[in-house]
Formats: C-alpha cells, sequence, structure tokens
C-alpha cells in the first residue's frame, strides 16, 4: 500500500474515532437531567415579630428564582423542599460600601510621588446563602457580590451551577437511595 494511502486512512480513522468520542460525550451530558432546587428563606412564625430583614431576604428568593432561568442545564427550580434535589436558603443580604483607594505613583516624567487621584467609594451588593443537598449533611457557604442584588443573585447561581457540575453524580446516587 502506498504511504500516502496508508496515513490518508490512519487521518480518517482517528477522525471517526474522535468524532465517536465526542457524540458519547454529548449523548451523556444530554441525557443528565438538572438537579432539582428549592430556593427559600426563614421566615417568622405566624403571631412572633417579623425580623427587620426578612423582606430583603424574600426579595433575594425572588431575585435567585429569577435568575434561575438563566441556569436550567444544570439546575431547575423545584416547588417544595420535598421534591428537591439541593437546598439553597438565603441567609442574609447588605450593601457594603469599599474603603476609598489612594495610591502613590510617580508623577508623570518625573520621580517624586505624589498621590494618586483616589478611587471613589463604591456601593456593593451582597447576598449570602447556605447550600445543602438533600442527600448530604453538609452546607456549603456561597456569597455572592454584585453592584446590583440582580447580580449578586447571578453571582450565587454561578457557584451553584459549578457546584452542581462538579457534585453531580454524588447528589443524585445519594438521593436515589433516600
Amino acid at each position: 500500500m502506498n504511504k500516502v494511502v496508508r496515513h490518508t486512512m490512519l487521518l480518517v480513522t482517528f477522525i471517526l474515532v474522535g468524532s465517536l468520542a465526542i457524540t458519547a460525550a454529548a449523548q451523556t451530558t444530554a441525557t443528565k437531567r438538572p438537579l432539582r432546587i428549592f430556593i427559600f428563606t426563614q421566615v417568622a412564625q405566624p403571631g412572633l415579630p417579623i425580623p427587620p430583614d426578612q423582606k430583603a431576604r424574600q426579595d433575594s428568593v425572588t431575585d435567585l428564582t429569577t435568575s434561575l432561568a438563566n441556569h436550567r442545564k444544570v439546575v431547575v427550580k423545584a416547588k417544595s423542599s420535598e421534591q428537591s434535589d439541593l437546598s439553597l436558603e438565603v441567609l442574609r443580604r447588605e450593601f457594603r460600601d469599599s474603603a476609598e483607594l489612594v495610591t502613590i505613583s510617580p508623577k508623570f516624567g518625573g520621580d517624586s510621588l505624589s498621590p494618586a487621584p483616589a478611587a471613589a467609594p463604591t456601593r456593593s451588593a451582597f447576598v449570602s446563602v447556605g447550600l445543602s443537598a438533600v442527600s448530604h449533611e453538609s452546607v456549603s457557604s456561597i456569597v455572592g457580590k454584585g453592584p446590583t442584588w440582580e447580580y449578586a443573585a447571578e453571582d450565587v447561581l454561578e457557584a451553584v451551577e459549578k457546584w452542581a457540575k462538579e457534585n453531580y453524580d454524588t447528589v443524585v446516587q445519594k438521593g436515589e437511595k433516600k
């Protein structure tokens, strides 16, 4: 057999095997069902005083639920904790102001140091949540940060999505045993 023909056949074989491997991996990923997540926050018992931050935490539940639409391949909303694989509890939400930053730098064209213009203080939204798998005893703490509550919620869900991808098999296996 000619050397060129043999190399061509070998190349075609590698392409076919590679295509089959990619197709098999895509089918495996496509057959994984999204994990069901229940998003909630603690509310005051009837007849007891309502904590001052309860409304804010409930707003974050709404923000997280709205942002969940961007993550449907990995996690979807569960209607109740009984139907969920994961629980996401909003623990706190707050704004924090950053400290004013002042840097010292050389003057343009010179060697002497002088203060550079100070950066204006910025305000960031923080949402703190506890993530737990129904099949696990442990809870992971996640803090989302952003310029708005919606960005902070999206930051939380990106971390949840990453955790869900890394722990998918364990969550599903343990969930089937319960």
